[in-house]
């Protein structure tokens, strides 16, 4: 082999092998939606319209964009979860992306609607979130694994009260609440992910309550 088609086959496997790496600067991001389906008139109609229509349209429409499409069913929350925090019983869901990928997918046009309307505030009460798709912080894990042993996961996004900065706000979390939540009993597992801003090309990349936005979503397994 002379030294013009050794040079040849060389660049010809670095050029192969670069084919195979992924972008080391790409950043993997999850949009978690909250109490999807929450305002159905049952949840076993909320159920056949997700599994029907919404979640095999969104599949469809953000499928070559999407890297993982995730959904939970819930428990319904307890009564003091409802009073004091406004839990909701709603579908729970994640769906990854690479942020150039969530930049440039297609807006969810042209779905099928549901045959009901919204609550009776007039408002929806699903909401979504972008965090990285890995914890943030982990503040308690026994590495539970959901195969081998029940477990209920309990999913919280926060914002901190009306003149409570972000910082104000991010002390108290991480110096007191976090520190607190750690000793629950029954605790099996305690993680947090930031809310992040990304690129949404025109998308809904967070929907919050009018004027703030989401600060953290909080994830606890018992």
């Amino acid at each position: 082999m002379n030294r013009t088609k050794l040079l040849f086959y060389v660049v010809l496997n670095i050029c192969i092998g670069l084919s195979f790496v992924s972008d080391s600067g790409a950043k993997m991001y999850k949009e978690v939606a909250i109490g999807v389906m929450s305002d159905a008139p049952s949840q076993a109609e909320g159920d056949w319209y997700y599994m029907r229509y919404h979640g095999p349209e969104v599949a469809e429409i953000s499928g070559p964009w999407m890297s993982r499409y995730w959904l939970w069913l819930p428990y319904e929350p307890p009564v003091e979860a409802v009073e004091r925090f406004g839990g909701v019983r709603g579908r729970y869901a994640e769906l990854w992306f690479r942020e150039e990928d969530y930049a440039d997918r297609p807006p969810l046009e042209y779905m099928t609607p549901a045959n009901w309307g919204r609550d009776s505030t007039g408002e929806s009460r699903f909401t979504n979130c972008m965090v990285p798709a890995n914890p943030t912080e982990r503040f308690y894990d026994t590495h539970p694994n959901p195969g081998q042993i029940p477990v209920v996961r309990w999913i919280a996004v926060i914002r901190y009260p009306d003149g409570v900065s972000v910082e104000d706000g991010e002390k108290w979390f991480l110096n007191v609440h976090a520190k607190e939540a750690a000793t629950q009993p029954g605790l099996l597992k305690f993680v947090s992910y930031r809310a992040a801003a990304i690129k949404d090309g025109g998308n809904m990349a967070q929907e919050a309550p009018a004027g703030h936005s989401w600060v953290r979503v909080l994830e606890y397994w018992y």
